[in-house]
């Protein structure tokens, strides 16, 4: 079972964007090679940083997506972790929402504290 993961993994951070296309949060962080990622249906993403051994989920309960983004650098920065994968998400999926005409109309700001849970 390993193999095959680890073989899938690699397939995924070979070629991101196949993937789930460009300009997805999953195709960004793919891009790092210590990442993999993938979005799931009703609202579910994960992903994990393989050489810190540590994974996140992000449940939207609308089932939405949008927020994933800054729920992931949030994560990330509070962790401390990823600098530069956090720089990478923001250049592709700024926080700030943009209307039709070019106007910014807003930004998403993560919200989320984590919480260290006891293992045991």
């Amino acid at each position: 079972f390993a193999a095959a993961a680890a073989r899938i993994a690699a397939a995924m951070r070979r070629h991101p964007v196949l993937v789930e296309g460009p300009d997805r949060l999953a195709s960004v962080l793919l891009g790092d090679g210590n990442v993999v990622a993938k979005s799931g249906a009703q609202g579910v993403f994960v992903f994990a940083l393989r050489k810190e051994g540590i994974a996140g989920v992000v449940k939207l309960a609308d089932g939405g997506e949008t927020p994933w983004p800054e729920a992931v650098c949030g994560m990330l920065e509070q962790l401390g972790l990823g600098e530069d994968i956090v720089a990478a998400v923001r250049r592709s999926l700024p926080p700030e929402m943009v209307n039709d005409a070019g106007q910014v109309t807003g930004r998403r700001e993560p919200c989320l504290r984590l919480r260290r849970a006891d293992r045991g």
